[in-house]
């Protein structure tokens, strides 16, 4: 099957199912042709007509020959049968193979004669019910004509005539005329209004409106102008007459009235192609409303969905399912197999998305069909799909993130989660930056103990060695650093100028401008003015860079011409040293030993104070970012309750849905369990604190080493608070215990609970499997527009909830958002009205794509009966068994 077929299934058809021709008496203009009669149908860019002359059937082989098969022309007649003041007109409408033969056979039976031909008011002897069930009998279908006039049976008629008339089993739709009437609409007098099913008299009967071609001239009579005037709009694949009749027989998701039809462009899935394996050169075209797939078991149903998973790289996040989709990949469609899938946004953007199964990397590539461009980036945040392969549901139902997941799905979730990741960055950052303050905190107190500790010994040493050469040889020393300090400084400078040189090259993003824009003068004026603010910092921290290194040199010349005389005095000193002897001499080494190990503690100082100095500033910014993290969780909270709260509505009272904010401490309590070890406090201490502290306000506990409000809020002994403030504080990795404040923020706890036919409202893990099934399937068909792809939805469903709870949502939302589903229920397949029927059929190692279409197409209903019904001669045996009026 090629691709440059027609998408398959059923579309809304702009269609006039009552107009005369000059072969009805009272048509104002004789002179009018056929081929008028055509063109103007077309020009109201009509699909297809029906042509109902008054008691004839004259004109309808002409029009049919005039049509050329540029539309659809129903042959029909327009009867008036007995009763009211002028008799009540009925309308038959036969299969377009029918003739002008066929009619007057008609009226032949009904008594009409050929001198009748034409005229309105010949009036046939028999009832409107009588007229009506011949109609039928000539395979035809029964209309009611402009049943709100005086010569319809609404308008015309009353009380129990008219109630049997209605109730007739043969009579399938109404035409009427006063849709548009605002006075009847608010009296609820309209014929739309009456047989909705709601009236205790009458069944509930399709309405339409077709413009009966009215003439502006004189009343009564029609013309060719009137052609057109209204109409309706059926939902058909190929035009046709079984198609009118499954028109009429579902005509709430089937016919709308006279206007524009609006439907949204949709996100949807236009075909998927396999190049080998199981599925080999196969294409399968998806309608953007509701397509099922039906077929005997083992034809390749589920892989169909699994196909459309692996291509959009959307995954199941169950370990179990995940594993199942792989070997279904592995078997049925081999290494390096192809999976092709093109698919078209909300703004009529279309992609193909080429997967190739390799078993490791799966490589895609995806392509912009408009633009050929080769797009890069995250097909599922591109084209996002709502995916469950088979028994997905059920394990969703058991698992509190899955449904959160599912949630989200509903919502802008994306937003939320990129600010989480930002913050969580930059918290990641100040976690380092921190954990240094407080470590050099701590060190501080070391370092100058040891520095003083230093400094006496430095100074009893002084004491003994001291002499005017002593005294001389310190002094030069003292220089000595000084100078080494000030070079060091210089070195210091250099360093953070090539960092900010470095940045500017490489960590600073540049714009690119686009083709579209590369034209643009302002545009390109901004580029120059950015590149030579670029160049001008460059240009400027170069040029500092050799005022500082010549600066350098200036000093280091300074000291290179003082070396000589340090050298000089240390000479002399190291002489003296030698003539005094031992002692001394062990203790100037000890000196000097003392002397680099003060400059490296009084380094370190120098740097911890840098550290220390910050410690409040760091501080505040950590503060800062976990006050806005809070925010976004809160504010993401708040999204989700709200669709929370919408989805119980939207179900109907079937779900009652709740969210509890924060409440999910198991990740805090496992990171806790991870960095309390060795410290012999009790799990069950941990869990108390998991329980009664979020994350940060611990850490904020740990940090200040408050133990008693820790101990008294965590409900623990005071004396396990101050061994677990005091651990964790120790740690040599003490970001690791700042992560913790945003690391494991607790997760939103959601809670589901499903309305049982006694009427109580029952939490999930309570539920049979069937009904998990059926409220996560609630949830999932209420809300959103990313196309949904399910593989036999109605798995351990209970029967009655497939129509209630599945069929009505499928029924209702298939005009706005797309259905893929494998099914082998004829509720979820048929009674849903599915636009497209994908059929397959397959041996052991060949699927082939039967058929596509809508069960309007004899091929696809004959396949549809055998696969979900298992055949006629058991649903005929069942219809009679169940004896259903």
């Amino acid at each position: 099957m090629s691709k440059k077929n027609k998408i398959p299934g059923l579309l809304y058809r702009k269609i006039d199912l009552h107009l005369h021709t000059p072969a009805s008496n009272c048509f104002d203009d004789k002179k009018v042709s056929p081929e008028e009669i055509i063109n103007k149908a077309l020009s109201e860019k009509l699909e297809a007509i029906a042509v109902t002359d008054h008691n004839t059937g004259a004109w309808i082989d002409k029009i049919k020959e005039a049509s050329k098969k540029r539309l659809v022309v129903f042959p029909g007649v327009e009867i008036s049968a007995t009763g009211g003041k002028k008799g009540i007109h009925i309308i038959g409408i036969f299969n377009p193979s029918k003739s002008t033969k066929d009619i007057e056979n008609l009226l032949g039976d009904l008594g009409i004669k050929a001198d009748k031909y034409g005229e309105k008011d010949a009036i046939t002897n028999y009832s409107p019910d009588q007229v009506i069930n011949k109609i039928s009998l000539h395979e035809g279908i029964a209309i009611l004509a402009h049943a709100n006039s005086k010569q319809g049976v609404m308008g015309g008629m009353e009380g129990n005539q008219r109630t049997k008339i209605i109730n007739n089993p043969n009579l399938i739709a109404v035409m009427a005329t006063d849709f548009n009437n605002k006075d009847k609409k608010k009296q609820k007098k309209r014929v739309v209004d009456f047989l909705d099913g709601t009236h205790k008299e009458y069944r509930k009967l399709a309405v339409f409106q077709a413009s009966d071609n009215p003439s502006d001239i004189t009343d009564g009579k029609h013309s060719l102008e009137g052609i057109g005037s209204r109409y309706t709009h059926f939902k058909l694949d190929d035009i046709s007459f079984e198609g009118l009749r499954q028109c009429f027989y579902d005509s709430s998701v089937r016919i709308k009235q006279k206007g524009k039809i609006e439907i949204d462009n949709l996100s949807k899935i236009i075909s998927l192609e396999i190049s080998q394996g199981f599925f080999e050169s196969q294409i399968i075209l998806f309608h953007s409303g509701l397509n099922s797939i039906v077929g005997g078991k083992g034809v390749g149903k589920s892989l169909v969905i699994e196909f459309l998973r692996f291509a959009l790289d959307q995954f199941s996040m169950d370990k179990s399912i995940l594993k199942d989709h792989n070997d279904k990949l592995e078997k049925r469609l081999e290494s390096l197999g192809d999976v092709t899938v093109e698919f078209e946004l909300k703004n009529g953007e279309r992609y193909q998305a080429i997967r190739t199964y390799d078993g490791n990397e799966n490589k895609i590539e995806c392509v912009n069909l408009q633009t050929n461009e080769l797009y890069e980036g995250n097909i599922p945040a591109l084209f996002p799909i709502l995916a469950y392969s088979q028994n997905e549901v059920i394990k969703i139902a058991e698992d509190e993130e899955a449904q959160l997941r599912l949630i989200d799905s509903f919502i802008d979730s994306e937003v939320f989660k990129v600010d989480i990741q930002r913050l969580s960055k930059e918290l990641r950052k100040k976690d380092i930056q921190l954990a240094k303050s407080f470590k050099a905190s701590s060190e501080v107190v070391d370092l100058k103990k040891e520095l003083r500790t230093t400094e006496e010994q430095l100074k009893n040493i002084d004491k003994i060695l001291k002499n005017k050469l002593f005294t001389q040889m310190k002094n030069s020393e003292d220089k000595k650093t000084m100078f080494e300090k000030y070079m060091s400084f210089h070195d210091d400078i250099v360093k953070l100028i090539d960092n900010n040189i470095s940045d500017l090259n490489n960590e600073i993003v540049k714009p690119q401008i686009s083709e579209k824009l590369s034209k643009d003068s302002k545009i390109n004026k901004a580029k120059r003015l950015s590149e030579k603010s670029c160049g001008t910092v460059l240009n400027s921290l170069s040029s500092a860079k050799e005022k500082v290194i010549k600066r350098k040199e200036i000093i280091c010349n300074d000291f290179n011409e003082w070396t000589p005389k340090f050298n000089e005095i240390l000479e002399k000193y190291e002489a003296m040293l030698k003539e005094a002897g031992g002692d001394k001499k062990k203790l100037e080494g000890h000196r000097r030993k003392l002397v680099k190990y003060k400059k490296d503690v009084e380094s370190n100082l120098s740097k911890y104070d840098i550290q220390l100095n910050k410690i409040d500033g760091v501080k505040d910014d950590w503060n800062s970012l976990l006050d806005q993290l809070e925010e976004v969780y809160n504010d993401y909270y708040e999204t989700r309750k709200l669709k929370f709260d919408d989805l119980s509505v939207k179900s109907k009272g079937k779900l009652k849905l709740e969210l509890t904010h924060a409440a999910n401490r198991e990740k805090f309590k496992e990171e806790l369990l991870i960095l309390k070890k060795g410290s012999r406090i009790r799990e069950a201490d941990v869990k108390k604190v998991s329980q009664n502290l979020m994350p940060r306000e611990f850490v904020n506990f740990v940090i200040n080493e408050d133990i008693n409000s820790f101990a008294n809020i965590a409900d623990i002994a005071e004396e396990n608070a101050e061994k677990l403030i005091d651990m964790l504080n120790s740690k040599e990795e003490l970001k690791d215990v700042l992560a913790l404040s945003h690391n494991v923020y607790p997760e939103d706890i959601p809670s589901i609970e499903f309305r049982k036919e006694d009427m109580n409202y029952y939490p999930l893990v309570e539920l049979s499997v069937g009904q998990k099934s059926t409220a996560l399937l609630i949830i999932a068909l209420s809300e959103g527009t990313r196309p949904i792809i399910i593989d036999q939805p109605e798995d351990s469903l209970d029967n009655p909830s497939v129509y209630e709870d599945i069929v009505s949502k499928l029924r209702s939302g298939k005009e706005k958002r797309q259905f893929i589903l494998t099914t082998h229920n004829s509720s979820v397949g048929v009674a849903s009205d599915s636009d497209n029927f994908i059929v397959i059929k397959g041996t052991a190692k060949q699927a082939n794509i039967e058929c596509f279409g809508a069960i309007d197409k004899p091929k696809v209903r004959s396949e549809v009966i055998e696969h979900l019904e298992g055949g006629s001669i058991p649903y005929k045996l069942k219809s009679k068994k169940y004896n259903i009026e």
